[in-house]
């Protein structure tokens, strides 16, 4: 007979109790697939020689019949004036009207230069030149 004072109880495990290998689900394994969609070099230079193509007209003013004015003073951008009356249109316009995220397109419009010359999303230019290395003269004679 056990006379000691503290009887010890049988804890219950928790969980579910493990299975088998054999039971065991087996998952294929796909290779990673990224979802964003890939904007050809083509469709980048399309989107930004709209931009710079386009014009909108501006709706008439009120106060002078035929006098259509610029809501803001465009920024200085390397392109041409636009003639009075008329207005570039908006990264939000060129989004809605081909389907690309409006950060997308402003995202490329700061890169344009890199983008009309063919540099932008190539591996050369995404990654620094290698230095070569220079031969010091010294040769081993074994």
């Amino acid at each position: 007979m056990d006379i000691s004072p503290i009887k010890k109880l049988a804890t219950k495990k928790r969980g579910r109790k493990p299975k088998s290998i054999d039971n065991h689900q087996t998952r294929r394994i796909e290779p990673y697939k990224n979802t964003l969609p890939q904007h050809s070099n083509k469709k980048k230079i399309e989107v930004l020689v709209w931009i710079t193509q386009i014009r909108i007209p501006l709706p008439q003013s009120i106060a002078r019949p035929g006098y259509a004015r610029p809501t803001v003073t465009p920024p200085d951008d390397g392109l041409p004036p636009v003639e009075p009356g008329y207005r570039r249109p908006t990264y939000a316009e060129a989004a809605e009207f081909f389907k690309i995220p409006r950060s997308t397109i402003g995202r490329w419009w700061r890169r344009r230069d890199d983008i009309l010359q063919g540099h932008y999303g190539t591996y050369k230019s995404s990654r620094p030149e290698k230095p070569q290395l220079k031969t010091c003269g010294i040769v081993s004679h074994a």
